[in-house]
């Protein structure tokens, strides 16, 4: 009441909510200037900025709080649009947070782009917390993980909390095209043979200039581009470069992932072993799913929020079975597998469907196991 009282006071229009799910529930037609919570809980704080930020990226949030540790809490996981204010805190510094959180948000570009990290175990808080400070340099970088642990989102990360921001976030798979095509695709050259792709003399490199290419499964390169990658992180003039190109330096920063292990691959010649020590300085390894698992239940209720506000559905309501089948699970597929498995439960609109397509997928890769096993000792 006091509160309140004191934002009518200054011009404001305030409408009260209970909790956080009847907030959000209102925030699309009442349209906001910004929202003010009282403390919460970390997990609860984290999980109605993530929500607060899908409903509107820009929307500012100001949190009265009596816990000191939510500073870095913010800080750690990039909220740029939320502000803290101690709860004992005097009316006039109140008022000061509120009128900055308003300018803040009006010199703010759209935040829509900013990848979003899930977690708090050890390992993902640690890259959280290096993601501000790669952001500064101009390095290449190296991610290494399974599949689907969400290499190209840290690589998104750090583009998105660098300088270069502004520029293009440029990525290309170099599984995903015959090497002449990968070839023309980076350094814009292309083969007289491939009569019908079009000649481009400058490339994506080119092209990213002042930004950042971000290189998927960089050990399928085949031996030559690998040679040409180097050049371009000793920071040579692009090959294949227009003469008008080729007399400028092109400012790119190159971030690579592999689910392969590149030292092994390099220790038998199928990478240039220089070319994985140039990569290998700063190195970032994205554990599995199944190693993290303390943070499925915040990974399980980011997806839950998002699909059911994309789908306009109610949120699903999880059983502690669930729960518990989704913390023992093995998730092959890490949380690729785990976000496609909240998606469909959001659709069908039944949450403990996902526990029999779990025991299925656990089934057949056990099943999968152990006839790889039955083969080897044949």
């Amino acid at each position: 009441d006091n509160l309140r009282a004191l934002l009518a006071g200054w011009g404001f229009v305030p409408f009260i909510f209970e909790n956080e799910r009847t907030c959000l529930a209102n925030l699309l037609p009442l349209d906001p200037d910004l929202v003010i919570s009282g403390s919460l809980t970390a997990d609860r704080a984290v999980r109605f900025i993530h929500s607060l930020k899908m409903i509107r990226s820009n929307l500012p949030l100001l949190i009265i709080t009596r816990d000191g540790g939510f500073k870095e809490l913010v800080e750690t996981n990039g909220f740029t649009s939320v502000r803290l204010v101690n709860e004992h805190s005097p009316s006039a510094e109140i008022r000061s947070a509120i009128h900055h959180s308003l300018d803040r948000t009006a010199e703010d570009t759209d935040e829509s782009g900013f990848p979003v990290i899930i977690g708090d175990s050890p390992a993902i808080t640690r890259i959280k917390n290096m993601i501000p400070t790669l952001g500064q340099t101009s390095e290449a970088v190296l991610i290494t993980g399974e599949s689907g642990t969400g290499k190209e989102l840290v690589a998104g990360a750090i583009h998105h909390r660098s300088k270069r921001r502004k520029f293009p976030f440029l990525k290309v798979n170099a599984v995903e095209l015959p090497y002449r095509l990968l070839e023309g695709e980076l350094f814009g050259y292309a083969p007289p043979s491939l009569k019908d792709v079009p000649i481009n003399p400058n490339g994506m490199f080119a092209f990213a200039d002042g930004g950042t290419v971000f290189l998927k499964e960089v050990w399928a390169l085949p031996n030559f581009l690998q040679g040409k990658l180097i050049k371009y992180l000793e920071k040579s003039k692009p090959a294949g470069a227009t003469t008008d190109t080729a007399n400028s330096s092109i400012d790119l920063r190159i971030i690579v992932s592999t689910t392969k292990d590149l030292a092994d691959l390099a220790d038998n010649g199928r990478f240039r072993i220089d070319l994985y020590h140039r990569l290998n300085v700063i190195r970032l390894t994205i554990p599995p799913l199944r190693k993290r698992t303390e943070d499925i239940a915040a990974l399980t209720d980011f997806f839950m929020d998002k699909y059911c506000l994309e789908n306009g559905k109610s949120r699903l309501d999880l059983s502690e079975k669930m729960r518990s089948t989704l913390q023992t699970y093995f998730w092959p597929k890490n949380v690729m597998e785990l976000e496609q498995l909240v998606r469909r439960a959001v659709l069908q609109g039944d949450g403990n469907a996902m526990i029999e397509e779990l025991r299925c997928g656990k089934w057949k890769r056990s099943c999968s196991i152990d006839t790889k096993r039955r083969a080897g000792r044949s």
